[in-house]
């Protein structure tokens, strides 16, 4: 779960199409920090086992915090204090170990409105959404032979 996180906040960014000029001046925007502020799943869940399902997952996970800060080297850092889901087979239920701190460090790169990120060896790319100081991407990620789409919104700092 850690990784498949890493992963889905790694991938973000918003520029122009044109020059080198046009494409430093997009990648300039979204230089700086920039912190989780909302991470919203298509279809409610009840992660925290109150019994009141929520597509907010930062209600549900109030431990779940993530960030990540563009350089204008193409290097950025990425840090999450997430959680780790453990299965009880028997039962088939579930529940949240809040904690897990990681970190991850890579570059990006930035093709019109399509962020790839290159980490630990591993490339991945999404479109994103840049409005002012808010950015944010759609994702989906397999739980369990399951498939959960959400969307992640980053906030500048």
């Amino acid at each position: 779960m850690k990784n498949v996180f890493m992963a889905l906040c790694v991938v973000f960014l918003l520029g122009s199409c044109g020059s080198d000029d046009d494409a430093s001046q997009a990648n300039a925007g979204l230089e700086g920090s920039w912190e989780l502020t909302a991470y919203t799943l298509a279809a409610p869940q009840d992660l925290n086992g109150d019994g009141e399902p929520s597509t907010d997952v930062l209600e549900e996970l109030p431990c779940f915090d993530a960030a990540i800060t563009f350089r204008g080297d193409g290097s950025f850092t990425s840090t999450t204090d997430g959680f780790d889901v453990e299965i009880d087979v028997n039962s088939g239920t579930f529940f949240i170990v809040c904690g897990n701190p990681t970190s991850l460090d890579g570059t990006w790169s930035l093709d019109g409105d399509v962020l790839t990120t290159v980490s630990e060896g591993e490339t991945d790319s999404a479109e994103i959404d840049l409005d002012g100081n808010t950015f944010s991407f759609d994702d989906e990620a397999a739980a369990n032979d399951t498939m959960v789409s959400g969307r992640f919104t980053f906030t500048r700092q």
